[in-house]
């Protein structure tokens, strides 16, 4: 270390001294207000991203519900799994 660092030059860039904190620990406002600032971001974000899933997903199911296919699809895939459930059900009850 320099003897000029010990005096507390400033030029020594390894020695300057860091900016302290508060005695309470907390964090300088100014990055507080970076961490608020980057929370509502990333709200704003996902209620942007939601509402576009939200939208998507209403236009399909009133597509899917008006098909008479589609429907028939799905009830028949539906049924299928009750059926299967049924079967593991009984077969865990003969155990």
């Amino acid at each position: 270390m320099c003897s000029a660092a010990r005096s507390g030059c400033r030029r020594c860039s390894p020695h300057r001294r860091r900016p302290s904190r508060s005695s309470s620990g907390s964090a300088p406002p100014i990055k507080a207000l970076a961490f608020v600032l980057l929370g509502l971001n990333f709200i704003f974000n996902g209620m942007i991203w939601l509402s576009a899933v939200a939208v998507f997903t209403a236009r399909t199911a009133t597509r899917v519900r008006r098909s008479g296919r589609a429907m028939r699809w799905i009830n028949r895939a539906l049924g299928g799994m009750f059926v299967l459930f049924g079967v593991r059900l009984a077969a865990l009850q003969a155990r």
